[in-house]
């Protein structure tokens, strides 16, 4: 029987994979402070071991990158900088999904069209398969539109989603949920499929998991809770907790960051956008009061990894955080 599965992200991971800003249009006056804290992430990962790639788009850009970098660097062969095409920062939507099957790594490359045709930047349809020949793995494309920060798995078959997303008629509208579900079963070695409703609001890829729910063991999962009744996304996770806990998943809880606004709008900020390395987690941070106790529970839940807390204001100015910036490649045991 061949070994087929798709790993959890707390499984060892070869390496991981992120991205530099570097668009004007996208970023406005925010860039600057963007590509600080996507340095201050890769510092993080690469002085604790992870061998971390950075993708910067020309030369001009990795000198750049590598001035915020390396004077803080400890370690300095953790951290490659690669220069490669790419539109967005967002690898966790462009870049592979490794799966391992019969005991080799498979790239997953689905289709990408810019979240629903929102931003379709030069670059991030042809990302995934180049990381993947980068990387020596053989590649598979898929041609349903899919992004990988729409799904969460457990590593044991368990996966859990948003209809908001996947069943959006912005991405796959000849489809139906269950020609989407058996795609992810076969392609991604899933048995189970848990479908949460809708994501958090202002959040422009539709309702992405890894901003609501996030697998912290098997068949676990963790979820948001407002403390206040100003949070906009209060009634979301609560009809996502129930759910879990209906289909038989034990679900844990951390503090949310209720209601937060840039430029008058609401926007997704939220800590479930926390990244799982060898090491370390590393979760985001806005600068409010319940950044501590989100830290306190995160460190609870993963008691043998180190938290730590990394601002991340102005990446959320462009429509995410550290997991969304980030794709890890799976090790083979």
């Amino acid at each position: 029987m061949l070994d087929f599965r798709f790993p959890a992200e707390w499984e060892k991971q070869q390496s991981l994979w992120t991205a530099f800003p570097f668009d004007d249009d996208e970023w406005h006056d925010q860039l600057s402070a963007a590509q600080q804290e996507i340095a201050n992430f890769i510092i993080a990962l690469a002085n604790h071991g992870q061998k971390t790639y950075l993708l910067c788009r020309n030369k001009p850009l990795e000198l750049l990158a590598s001035s915020l970098i390396d004077p803080s660097l400890d370690n300095k062969a953790s951290l490659e900088y690669v220069i490669m095409p790419y539109g967005d920062i967002w690898l966790r939507d462009t870049g592979p999904i490794t799966v391992i099957h019969d005991g080799e790594r498979r790239a997953i490359s689905f289709a990408f069209n810019g979240w629903g045709h929102k931003f379709l930047m030069e670059g991030d349809q042809k990302v995934a398969e180049n990381i993947a020949n980068h990387q020596n793995i053989e590649i598979m494309h898929n041609p349903m539109v899919f992004e990988g920060g729409a799904i969460d798995v457990d590593g044991i078959g368990n996966a859990v989603t948003t209809k908001q997303c996947l069943l959006h008629p912005n991405r796959n509208p000849n489809m139906s949920i269950s020609e989407i579900e058996t795609n992810l079963r076969e392609q991604l070695a899933l048995r189970n499929i848990l479908w949460l409703e809708d994501g958090l609001m202002g959040d422009h890829t539709d309702g992405h998991i890894d901003n609501l729910a996030r697998f912290i063991g098997p068949k676990h999962i963790l979820i948001p809770e407002s403390q206040d009744s100003h949070d906009p996304n209060a009634q979301i996770f609560e009809k996502a907790a129930a759910k879990a806990i209906d289909a038989g998943y034990e679900v844990s809880r951390i503090i949310s960051v209720g209601s937060y606004s840039i430029d008058d709008e609401i926007v997704p900020a939220s800590y479930m956008n926390f990244v799982i390395a060898n090491d370390i987690i590393i979760v985001p941070q806005y600068d409010v009061h319940s950044d501590k106790d989100a830290i306190k529970t995160i460190s609870a839940l993963f008691p043998t990894k180190q938290v730590i807390g990394l601002i991340s204001k102005a990446l959320l100015s462009g429509g995410g955080s550290f997991h969304c910036s980030s794709q890890h490649i799976a090790a083979i045991e």
